[in-house]
């Protein structure tokens, strides 16, 4: 994080930028997926995303009337940063499944 961005509204930016990243990387590893999974594990696949984008949705909702109503700026943070890890997450989750697919072919 440089140092004009160590205001409140500066790091909340910054890690949404890090969340629209770690959505990119779960795009490609999904687009990855497509070309090498069987049409059977390309449709579960597909359940899975769908299920996690709901999932997503709803601990959205969670954090926005649970962290997103406290008081201080600092929880503008750490909301962010919540939301944030749940794309880290999914993307890490993604991550160690091409690892395995490719590793063990």
């Amino acid at each position: 994080m440089q140092k004009e961005h160590y205001t409140t509204a500066g790091m909340s930016k910054c890690v949404n930028n890090s969340i629209e990243a770690w959505e990119k990387e779960i795009n490609a590893n999904l687009q990855r997926f497509s070309s090498s999974f069987t049409p059977e594990q390309s449709s579960l696949l597909l359940d899975t995303q769908e299920k996690w984008e709901a999932y997503r949705k709803s601990q959205y909702l969670l954090l926005n009337e649970t962290v997103g109503t406290l008081q201080g700026t600092i929880y503008i943070n750490i909301l962010s940063a919540e939301k944030a890890s749940l794309f880290e997450e999914r993307a890490s989750d993604l991550d160690a499944l091409l690892f395995y697919l490719k590793a063990y072919k």
